[in-house]
């Protein structure tokens, strides 16, 4: 009985190539005994299917193809389906399983040739070479390859996940380029973005915003900001006046942390340019903050902070405006104003709940202050120190992630915290109530040693 099945895979393959000319005949067949036969094994290998018997099925799947080819495209959709299952029954005889296997391509290709969308079925296609090992990750890839390049940004999300792990597979055997990596990722983060950008389904968004972070994870370790700075150098001048191009650049950068690099300011620069945004107004900030052109990315922020308020439709508007109030803070914290990056702080913090960092700046900005609040009682006290401690406390009560950060902090200025004998002089006891001046001007509690 073995031998028989493995027979009969090795003559349906033989016989699934050896019919193509037959191919150009009607839907249900050649002549009018022919549709009755069709229409007969249509029925039957459902009945097999349905009771789940996919050996029993596939026999009249065949008969079908047989006689009339182009008569169902349910045909092709649930002999994948049979043949994958046979695939798993039979995964202890590998010349049977193979055969299956090869029997499952070759259904793939009468699929495109009878029923179109090229693009589609190579992705399924492809996704099944690489699932299997078989014929080869180089087979594999060019495949998934010609469907991406076919569908576009209709290619799903699954096909693209495949794509770079067939990429993958294939740097095993040779080691790939960077261009080739950051190609593939341009290409695929583009699809990517538009589809989770338009998509209306929630299932298909987090589909693909699922594939975004797969091929993220896969593609870090050879992307490094050196090779990515180099490519995009040598493809700017291409590229300068491709917006989605100069777009999809400058989130790659910014995620590797290219944001200093000169051609991650002429990307940035010139987006902006075309393009006024949210994103390119915060890039442009974060740039002016790196080159310390703290006035500059003040300007830039407030711009970011304008434009996002134009984001009605955004879920996470409160997200995007805690972190462009958070880098204004940080940028007039750089020029020493410091009442207008406390303000911009506690508006971050506002906009975000459970958020350390802003209360970490704010401490910052406190215990920075005592050369500013030298005179009188503060400057004797160090009264700044207090509040900054007060600071830390908040943060490390709201957030774990800055918990160890925080208690370094409080540690780190507790120790200029006043003694008894110089409160007294100043008519400043143990945890009495204290209202820092200066500029801070906050309520406190006295700390001595």
């Amino acid at each position: 009985m073995k031998n028989q099945i493995i027979g009969f895979t090795l003559t349906g393959i033989l016989f699934f190539i050896g019919l193509m000319p037959a191919m150009a005949q009607g839907k249900y067949g050649a002549t009018a005994e022919d549709s009755i036969k069709c229409i007969e094994n249509l029925s039957v290998y459902k009945d097999f299917l349905r009771e789940n018997k996919y050996e029993k099925a596939f026999s009249f799947v065949r008969k079908v193809y047989q006689i009339c080819p182009q008569s169902s495209l349910k045909l092709y959709v649930d002999a994948e389906k049979i043949i994958g299952n046979m695939i798993k029954e039979n995964k202890g005889d590998k010349e049977r399983k193979n055969g299956l296997i090869d029997t499952l391509y070759l259904l793939y290709d009468a699929r495109i040739q009878h029923f179109g969308k090229e693009g589609y079925v190579l992705g399924k296609k492809g996704a099944a070479m690489l699932k299997y090992g078989r014929p080869s990750y180089q087979e594999a890839y060019n495949t998934l390859k010609k469907s991406i390049t076919l569908e576009g940004n209709a290619s799903e999300a699954y096909v693209i996940d495949f794509y770079f792990r067939a990429a993958l597979k294939l740097n095993e055997e040779t080691a790939q380029t960077a261009d080739f990596w950051v190609d593939m990722f341009n290409e695929c983060s583009s699809i990517i973005d538009y589809n989770i950008a338009t998509s209306t389904k929630p299932r298909d968004i987090e589909s693909y915003t699922t594939a975004k972070e797969n091929v993220l994870k896969m593609v870090e370790p050879y992307i490094s900001c050196e090779v990515l700075t180099k490519f995009y150098e040598s493809k700017y001048e291409g590229n300068k006046d491709n917006q989605k191009w100069l777009a999809s650049a400058a989130e790659i950068m910014d995620s590797k942390d290219c944001a200093g690099s000169p051609i991650f300011f002429k990307v940035a620069s010139r987006l902006h340019a075309m393009n006024p945004s949210t994103g390119s107004a915060r890039n442009m900030g974060i740039m002016s903050m790196k080159k310390s052109q703290y006035g500059e990315a003040v300007g830039y922020f407030v711009e970011a902070i304008d434009l996002a308020d134009d984001m009605t439709d955004d879920e996470n508007l409160s997200k995007t405006l805690a972190d462009l109030e958070l880098w204004l803070s940080k940028a007039h914290f750089g020029q020493k104003n410091y009442p207008a990056a406390r303000t911009h702080a506690q508006k971050a913090a506002g906009y975000r709940e459970g958020w350390g960092e802003p209360y970490m700046l704010i401490g910052d900005l406190y215990a920075s202050s005592i050369s500013q609040c030298s005179e009188g009682k503060d400057g004797a006290l160090k009264s700044p120190y207090w509040v900054a401690v007060d600071m830390y406390a908040k943060a490390k009560s709201v957030d774990a992630e800055y918990a160890v950060e925080a208690a370094q902090k409080i540690a780190k200025y507790s120790q200029y915290f006043p003694s008894t004998q110089d409160a007294f002089f100043h008519g400043v006891t143990d945890g009495s109530e204290y209202t820092v001046g200066c500029w801070i001007n906050v309520n406190t509690k006295a700390r001595l040693k």
